[in-house]
């Protein structure tokens, strides 16, 4: 039995199926559906490999490989990040405006009162962007003469 081949199936098969549930928790279900049905080849492909030939030393590369396609995927995905858009608009009408519109492409949108440099009542308004899709989104809906700031953040999921 070529335990490369053995290692390299199962090292295949528990990477996509680790990638499999990372799409699940994203819904992302098509993506997730097609990693199943791609790990589930390599899996049946190594159950028949290590049905024909039976030994510890198989078992042990399988179990190696194991480790290794799911510590090596969840390693990749923990650097995932928010990014925190920090908008401070001229007036408290054009920051509501701002927020409101924001809201509307189902962005998560914090506002609190605050003040400008003329010292005007507005609404300081805060965007969590999850993904660079959604940075372009709020990037071109902040107007060109309106102040922000972008904080990068570590997401933490539990």
């Amino acid at each position: 039995m070529n335990y490369i081949i053995l290692f390299i199936l199962k090292l295949l098969d528990c990477t996509i199926s680790t990638f499999k549930t990372f799409f699940m928790i994203k819904e992302r279900y098509l993506i997730s559906s097609l990693c199943n049905a791609i790990s589930q080849f390599f899996y049946l492909t190594l159950l028949v490999k290590v049905a024909k030939n039976n030994s510890v030393a198989g078992i042990i590369i399988i179990c190696m490989a194991t480790f290794l396609g799911s510590y090596f995927p969840m390693k990749k995905t923990n650097k995932d990040k928010i990014w925190i858009y920090n908008i401070i608009a001229n007036s408290q009408e054009e920051s509501k405006e701002l927020a409101d519109i924001l809201r509307e492409c189902n962005l998560d949108v914090y506002t609190n009162k605050g003040y400008n440099l003329d010292i005007d009542k507005i609404l300081d308004v805060k965007v969590i962007s999850n993904s660079r899709d959604d940075s372009r989104i709020i990037e071109n809906l902040i107007p060109i003469n309106v102040t922000y700031h972008v904080l990068e953040s570590k997401k933490v999921s539990f």
